[in-house]
């Protein structure tokens, strides 16, 4: 049987050595373009694209409009931004599960958004950086003082000019918080009463004269680390790119999000993330794809389906990927196979492109999560293209492996034939499978019509409301014991317990209202 498997969820975080290259002053990037990557890295998805609103960015970072195209055009010319299909993308993050043994990332604090650090000049702002992306978190690193600052003798950091500078630098972070320091064992934070005199006599400092004599083979060593008060797990900023995709879409096709359930949007995210791991931006795409196809169909029905739930599951993003996911899957195969869709490795359709790896694990993946429905509509696509499944196989590399999960997608379809029992006689295997078929078109296997009666029904029962505000419509009161009733034998739909539950629990909290006669203002 073919399995899919699961892998830790990555995100996006600040790519170490770059952020390191910069605090080096090997990249020149300007202070507000630091401050842009910083605000916008929790933003960035699995593939680069960074969902924000602009104008909220340049709100946040209080600067005007040429500035912050000033801002981006900078990023864009040292290819740490690009953009496609007027979308900006990052090319300043690395994709990490955030596990110990990843050293190829910076955690994504929320120091970078402190106030104080914003408003720092451009060299200052790049120590920061330099030590942040220098050591690891809450672990000290030994560095010569002598190299993180311009002098004769060694290659330093060039753009602080001079000891005094450096000095200046290092108090400041220390006596705010930001750094601690290590003197010969001894630890120095913002607590500490003497490290500036002891900071300055390690070195050779004379504070009377302002002279600090400088040696070619002598250096002075201490250890340096950011706080660990700013990088303790409280302090970590975890990356939200995903859910601002998921509420601009939403906002896009005007459903008002705020009325879903807390749990709901997470359920969503983790078919994304489950489409990343086995189909990589592939994945990415297909459920970009799915959940705007859901959005701009259903609207406002995304909050009745809602309603359809339980502590587990809800039905919208069930909705969503019975009705629009496995859908646009069917269609990818049927294309594939019916056209010349694989060359040399690589399987497109459309403007998705799988590797044969990833096309063999998409049939897994459709074999798992299809419905009845689905897999008929597959083999009477395939079938009116004169295709079997063996036959489609044929131009696929990997021909064992495949002809192994197509010969299970066989036998799932056989399966749901021979589930259906007709009186003997009365119709031909071709009629019965023909009669199957009907049923699937109609989305019968997948009680579709009962769903869409259920939601239409939900829709005359209840009327969403937000607190502590007057509705801006009057609605007819209905029967109130029609909610819950089994009501078939009078020609309604069945309104499930769970919808009664999330109900109850919509009005407890003020955001459903009995459908009555109210009066409205306009």
């Amino acid at each position: 049987m073919c399995k899919t498997t699961k892998q830790s969820i990555k995100t996006a975080k600040l790519n170490k050595q770059l952020m390191f290259e910069i605090g080096r002053g090997q990249r020149d990037i300007s202070s507000k373009a630091i401050d842009f990557m910083f605000h916008v890295i929790n933003s960035v998805d699995k593939d680069g694209k960074i969902h924000v609103d602009l104008d909220e960015v340049r709100r946040d970072l209080m600067v005007q409009n040429k500035t912050l195209n000033r801002i981006i055009a900078e990023l864009k010319l040292n290819q740490l931004v690009v953009e496609v299909d007027g979308f900006l993308y990052s090319k300043f993050h690395v994709l990490s599960n955030g596990k110990k043994e990843d050293q190829g990332y910076i955690k994504n604090l929320k120091v970078f958004s402190d106030p104080y650090l914003r408003s720092l000049g451009k060299s200052q702002k790049r120590f920061f950086l330099y030590v942040a992306s220098y050591t690891q978190p809450d672990v000290p690193k030994t560095v010569s003082v002598e190299a993180l600052h311009s002098n004769k003798y060694y290659s330093g950091l060039n753009y602080i000019k001079d000891y005094q500078q450096l000095a200046n630098y290092l108090f400041d972070f220390v006596q705010k918080g930001y750094f601690v320091v290590y003197i010969n064992g001894v630890r120095y934070d913002e607590t500490s009463k003497d490290f500036h005199s002891t900071f300055h006599k390690l070195c050779g400092y004379n504070e009377k004269t302002g002279k600090k004599r400088m040696f070619k083979k002598r250096d002075h060593k201490i250890g340096i680390c950011l706080n660990p008060k700013l990088t303790s797990a409280e302090q970590v900023v975890q990356n939200n790119a995903s859910q601002q995709e998921f509420l601009q879409l939403a906002e896009k096709y005007y459903i008002y999000h705020h009325l879903l359930r807390p749990e709901t949007i997470p359920f969503f995210i983790n078919i994304k993330n489950e489409l990343f791991e086995q189909f990589g931006e592939t994945g990415l795409d297909l459920y970009r794809h799915s959940l705007e196809s859901y959005f701009s169909t259903e609207e406002e029905n995304v909050l009745y389906h809602d309603l359809y739930s339980n502590e587990k599951e809800t039905k919208a993003p069930n909705y969503m990927k019975d009705f629009h996911l496995l859908k646009e899957v069917q269609n990818i195969i049927v294309e594939a196979f019916s056209s010349s869709c694989f060359k040399k490795g690589i399987v497109e359709v459309g403007t998705y492109k799988f590797t044969s790896e990833q096309f063999n694990q998409l049939i897994k993946y459709f074999i798992e999560k299809a419905s009845d429905n689905h897999k008929i509509i597959l083999d009477a696509e395939l079938e009116s293209y004169g295709i079997t499944l063996e036959e489609a196989l044929k131009p696929i590399e990997d021909k064992k492996t495949n002809s192994n999960c197509a010969l299970v997608l066989q036998q799932h379809i056989l399966q749901t034939y021979n589930r259906f029992e007709f009186e003997p006689g009365m119709l031909s295997e071709e009629e019965q499978k023909s009669v199957v078929r009907d049923w699937a078109y109609k989305g019968i296997l997948m009680r579709e019509a009962e769903i869409r009666a259920n939601i239409e029904h939900l829709k005359q029962e209840i009327v969403f409301l937000i607190p502590n505000s007057k509705p801006s419509f009057t609605i007819k009161q209905t029967p109130q014991n029609k909610i819950g009733k089994e009501l078939k034998s009078e020609g309604e739909p069945y309104i499930p317990e769970s919808v009664l539950r999330r109900e109850k629990k919509l009005r407890e909290k003020g955001f459903l209202q009995d459908l009555k006669d109210v009066e409205c203002d306009y």
